[in-house]
């Protein structure tokens, strides 16, 4: 029930719905969807930078995106400064994240990476 309240919070904070149900390409792990899944308690990248609860670690244009391009993402709960924007879209920005699958904090998924508290 904790993340009715989380959501609501955001709400407050300013922060609009990050999906819904019938939404084929939206954030359904953000605390901020509507109905599918609906237990996070972590905003997502975009959200916790709009609020100014974090900053990127990294920004980068598009153009200066190629298929060699590697980026290391600290874990959203590691600190301030965690997630990657990648600026010039066609829709504005991208917001690249990383957060790790531990409770009571996230929504439950079986993705294995080798270091737990880094994704590259």
């Amino acid at each position: 029930m904790e993340y009715v309240y989380f959501h609501e919070l955001g709400h407050s904070l300013g922060l609009g719905h990050a999906a819904t149900p019938t939404c084929s390409a939206c954030d359904t792990t953000s605390a901020m969807a509507v109905g599918i899944g609906g237990s996070s308690l972590c905003f997502d990248a975009a959200d916790n930078s709009l609020i100014g609860w974090s900053t990127p670690t990294t920004v980068i244009d598009i153009s200066a995106l190629t298929q060699a391009t590697q980026l290391t993402l600290p874990s959203q709960l590691s600190g301030p400064q965690n997630f990657a924007m990648v600026t010039g879209a066609a829709a504005g920005k991208l917001f690249i994240s990383f957060r790790r699958n531990i409770a009571p904090n996230d929504v439950p998924f079986n993705q294995q990476v080798s270091r737990p508290d880094e994704f590259r």
